[in-house]
């Protein structure tokens, strides 16, 4: 018969999918502040030994899991199926640590902090990408275009107005950058569509934005057939491109940042 003090912990079972080495070893969060991330992503199986009270407090999964009428509220073990490092480095965070939100990482940490109902994660993330967003200046973008693209679908597909609108804000004041970037081509529609109308676009000339656009619709209408369909569902892209030549060739062209 489990005691109380057992009752106060649960032990999470985390398996890996990629182990260097076929074992299985118990850490506890109690010693979270000396955990070894590399070591502890070596072994198949991975045995977390952590306090109910800190995972009901912080996390409305494990909320229900462990305090609801799930059946599993009264186990003493609870498989977890996630991301082995992304998780370690979520309870890191839920016990206090520092946790430092990159590109590489936004969107792990972004879909485990709503997976796991993480309020504190979700805001740390919102306010990282809002200042990324927002940032101007001679230095190179904190986000790769490629990693921002893959940000822009998950927001798409997971409904989160704020991903993509920031996605759009940040795209904008980047142009110039993204123009000569290899994963331009492969920017979605209705990205590159907010983008160009954002007010914070910041472009050279104008010749230059319809150059791109050019260049983009051109390279995405390669793998459509027939073209004429892909254009059809374009046309905003090509109204801008025909405005703005039009335009350019009654007044001439100049600098702008929208």
């Amino acid at each position: 018969m489990a005691s109380s003090y057992d009752n106060d912990f649960v032990i999470l079972s985390c398996a890996n999918p990629s182990p260097i080495e076929y074992k299985e070893i118990l850490i506890s969060t109690a010693d979270i502040h000396g955990w070894d991330l590399p070591t502890n992503l070596r072994y198949q199986t991975l045995k977390i030994k952590a306090l109910r009270s800190r995972l009901v407090e912080q996390s409305s999964y494990f909320h229900g899991l462990l305090s609801g009428s799930f059946s599993e509220s009264n186990l003493e073990t609870v498989s977890v199926q996630w991301n082995l490092e992304t998780f370690l480095n979520v309870l890191n965070f839920l016990y206090g640590h520092t946790l430092d939100v990159t590109s590489k990482n936004f969107l792990l940490l972004f879909e485990a902090a709503l997976y796991f109902g993480i309020e504190t994660l979700l805001l740390k993330c919102k306010s990282w990408f809002s200042e990324v967003s927002s940032s101007t200046g001679p230095q190179l973008p904190e986000i790769q275009l490629d990693d921002l693209i893959h940000i822009w679908n998950f927001g798409i597909q997971h409904a989160n107005d704020f991903v993509p609108e920031l996605c759009a804000s940040y795209l904008a004041r980047n142009f110039m950058w993204a123009m000569s970037n290899k994963f331009f081509r492969d920017i979605p529609y209705d990205l590159l569509l907010n983008c160009i109308k954002h007010p914070h676009l910041t472009i050279y000339s104008e010749m230059y934005l319809c150059e791109a656009l050019l260049f983009w619709l051109d390279s995405s209408s390669k793998e459509f057939e027939p073209v004429s369909k892909f254009l059809d569902d374009r046309i905003d892209i090509l109204k801008q491109v025909c405005s703005w030549k039009l335009k350019s060739a009654i007044f001439g062209d100049h600098g702008y940042s929208f």
